[in-house]
Parts: C-alpha cells; sequence; structure tokens
C-alpha cells in the first residue's frame, strides 16, 4: 500500500528537485486524488509524503517540510471492539482446552 502512495506521489512530484517543492504542490497533490477516498486515506498520502520531507530534513539538508503547513482532514472516531473469552484466549495464545479461570 505504501509502494503504490509513493508512486502517487512520484508521478506527481516526480519532475521538481525536493529543494523546490512547496506546500501549493503538496495541496495539488493531496487535491488531485479520487473523491472517493475517505479522509483517513487522504491523511495517509500526506503522512508518507510528511515523512520524505522529514527523511530530507536529517538527511539532505532540507530547511523544512511543506506538509506542516497543511491540516489533516477530519477522521470519523473508529468503533469499540470487544474481545469475547474465545478471542481472548486465542490472543494470549492459549491452546484449546486450558481452562481460562486461571488467567484472570
Amino acid at each position: 500500500m505504501q509502494r503504490s502512495r509513493l508512486k502517487y506521489w512520484l508521478g506527481i512530484l516526480g519532475d521538481k528537485s525536493i529543494m523546490d517543492i512547496n506546500r501549493s504542490d503538496v495541496e495539488l497533490g493531496l487535491k488531485s486524488l479520487p473523491e472517493e477516498l475517505r479522509n483517513t486515506t487522504i491523511n495517509k498520502y500526506k503522512k508518507l509524503v510528511s515523512v520524505v520531507f522529514n527523511y530530507g530534513i536529517r538527511e539532505l539538508g532540507l530547511t523544512d517540510n511543506p506538509t506542516r503547513y497543511i491540516r489533516s482532514l477530519p477522521e470519523k472516531k473508529g468503533r469499540t471492539r470487544y474481545l469475547i473469552e474465545k478471542g481472548y484466549l486465542k490472543l494470549v495464545g492459549v491452546p484449546n482446552g486450558i481452562s481460562s479461570t486461571f488467567l484472570y
């Protein structure tokens, strides 16, 4: 999944030097994403390009990360999930047939 996002950014920004990419370039790339994508997915695209710029700051001498000026989109709250005993036992790696009374 990350690879396809990285390919997307290379297609959008690949002809520019990383030193020349600015906030408007990143915003244009985010606005060019398909409209049916959820905010969570769009934020993942933003996060990936942000990681690339942070690497550039650490390793290549970049002075700024243009994504830090772009707000992430609001995301829906995830749903709360509860484990039933069978799922809990599987999660903690208890073999079948072992009494769970020793685990609480």
